[in-house]
C-alpha cells in the first residue's frame, strides 16, 4: 500500500487554536514510497538498494521500486517485517492508499550488466538502445543495483542483445546501425 500522511485541514473556519497547533497538512506527491510486509523467513534476503517490480491494479501499471528502509522490529502477531521502497519513474497515476503487489528481484544468480552511461532515464522509465536486425530500437528495462562493472538489468534485455554503448546521442527509433564488435 502506498504510504502517505493524511492531508487536509485539521481545524474549521473561525475555530480557536493554540499556538503551535497543526492547522493544515500538505502531501508531497512528487514521489511515493510503497510499504509492505515481508515474512520473517524471507527478510534476511531483502537488502537496502535491492530493486523489484510493483503492480497496481487500480492503474493497471507496473513500476520499478528500490528498497530504502527495512524495519528492525518484527510484527509479533504476523511474524513479518515492514519494508519501504521508493517508487521510481512516473507516479502521476498513483494515489495514496492504493493497494499494490511488490515482487523483489532475486539476489545472486545470473543477470545482465551494462555500463551506467547506456541507461537513459525517461519519464516513462529507464531504457537502453539495442541493435536488432541492423536498426536501433529503444528498449524499456528494469534497473537493478550497481555492480563492479556497471548496472545490473533485471528486465527487458536478453543474453546476446547488442546494447549501444557509444554514439547513442545520435540515434532515433529505426535508424540503421552498423555494429562494431
Amino acid at each position: 500500500m502506498c504510504a502517505a500522511v493524511a492531508c487536509g485541514r485539521q481545524v474549521e473556519v473561525g475555530q480557536s487554536v493554540q499556538p503551535g497547533a497543526r492547522v493544515l497538512t500538505l502531501l508531497d506527491v512528487s514521489s511515493y514510497k510503497v510499504t509492505f510486509a515481508v515474512p520473517e523467513a524471507e527478510v534476511g534476503s531483502v537488502t537496502i538498494g535491492q530493486t523489484g517490480q510493483m503492480t497496481c491494479a487500480a492503474t493497471d501499471g507496473t513500476y520499478t521500486v528500490r528498497i530504502c528502509e527495512k524495519n528492525l522490529k518484527a510484527n509479533p502477531v504476523a511474524h513479518t517485517y515492514t519494508v519501504r521502497a521508493a517508487i521510481l519513474g512516473d507516479t502521476r497515476e498513483l494515489m495514496p492508499g492504493m493497494v499494490a503487489n511488490v515482487t523483489l528481484a532475486q539476489k545472486g544468480g545470473e543477470f545482465i550488466v551494462v555500463p551506467a552511461a547506456c541507461i537513459h532515464l525517461l519519464q516513462s522509465g529507464a531504457s537502453v538502445w539495442v541493435v536488432r536486425n541492423g536498426h536501433a530500437e529503444r528498449v524499456k528495462v528494469g534497473v537493478g543495483g550497481y555492480q563492479a562493472n556497471g548496472i545490473s538489468i533485471t528486465a527487458g534485455l536478453n543474453a546476446g542483445d547488442s546494447v549501444v554503448v557509444e554514439g547513442f546521442q545520435k540515434l532515433y527509433e529505426g535508424c540503421e546501425v552498423v555494429e562494431n564488435k
